[in-house]
């Protein structure tokens, strides 16, 4: 699923679909700043040139008309590529991936303009930025970390300063998913089947890693996100399985308080990868395999070869 999700990801972009909208109240004439005061960001990879070929930018939307306007972010003399986007908590600024480079934009938001960029160890298909708007927490599953056995870790990035503030070791680092207010980090891994707390307060002073625990014989299965509830006292695990070639489709969860895994998963048979909690029901995307993932009778037709499935799960059942 997280190969197909990538490759949706790319057409996204070229299809002018990666929003991330903030709202800003600049003047709406002259200068180089679109003066749009409810904007939509857009990643696209391949902006035209009036010369020729493409550029990297933001395209810039005017999100109240749903209509491209004529401005773009450009990332051309900063990144060779434009991907997956994150945007602050104040939604002042805006990070922007570069996958040709593992280079990283921080775009100024009510500037329209890159303010700096840095390089990552490494590529990452999750970050986001921390309560204190400043923090950037990144999960680069590659990068090698001394005195550890497998790769991979989280880094912590200042994001006005562009500095690399702390990496902290987990193997196999792949996801990074904050609670609601941000005391807690869970990080996952699911080349190694396990989902590691940081807490992102203890970095500089103490330990601040911790492994979630899993029943005996129930370990975690291909682990690819997490839904927190509202109030942060419990974590739903999405395990991928057979997607990423686990077992079995399942939700593991976590109990906050003793950060150990509640009773057996509960089975998801149309797949596990993409969640949302919405008051007591889960609702849970991801693609079973075949023949489940049978397209016939979708409506309308797809040429697709497979299809996802959406499950609601219901979490005080």
């Amino acid at each position: 699923m997280k190969r197909t999700l990538s490759a949706f990801s790319v057409f996204v972009f070229l299809g002018l679909g990666l929003v991330s909208c903030s709202s800003y109240n600049a003047p709406s004439s002259g200068g180089t700043r679109s003066g749009i005061k409810f904007r939509a960001f857009v990643s696209n990879p391949v902006q035209p040139a009036q010369s020729g070929g493409g550029f990297p930018a933001l395209d810039i939307l005017d999100a109240s008309k749903d209509a491209l306007s004529f401005y773009t972010v450009s990332l051309s003399t900063s990144e060779p590529d434009a991907g997956m986007m994150v945007e602050s908590p104040k939604r002042d600024r805006t990070l922007v991936f570069s996958p040709s480079n593992n280079g990283l934009a921080v775009v100024d938001n009510a500037q329209e303009s890159v303010a700096l960029t840095l390089n990552l160890p490494g590529a990452t298909e999750s970050m986001f930025v921390w309560t204190d708007n400043t923090t950037a927490f990144i999960a680069v599953p590659n990068v090698p970390i001394a005195g550890q056995a497998a790769p991979g870790g989280v880094g912590r990035i200042n994001i006005s300063s562009g500095a690399i503030t702390a990496t902290i070791g987990v193997p196999g680092a792949h996801f990074v998913v904050p609670s609601p207010d941000g005391s807690r980090i869970l990080v996952i891994s699911d080349s190694a089947n396990a989902v590691t707390l940081l807490d992102p307060n203890l970095i500089t002073t103490g330990s601040p890693l911790t492994l979630v625990t899993t029943p005996v014989n129930l370990p975690f299965d291909k682990p690819v996100g997490a839904v927190f509830s509202a109030d942060g006292t419990k974590a739903y695990v999405l395990n991928s399985g057979p997607e990423l070639g686990g077992s079995a489709a399942s939700i593991s969860v976590v109990d906050m308080s003793t950060l150990a895994v509640q009773g057996a998963p509960i089975p998801v048979p149309g797949g596990a990868t993409v969640g949302l909690l919405q008051g007591t029901n889960l609702f849970v995307a991801g693609t079973p395999s075949a023949p489940a993932n049978d397209c016939t009778g979708v409506a309308p037709a797809t040429a697709s070869t497979s299809c996802g499935r959406l499950t609601v799960v219901d979490t005080v059942a």
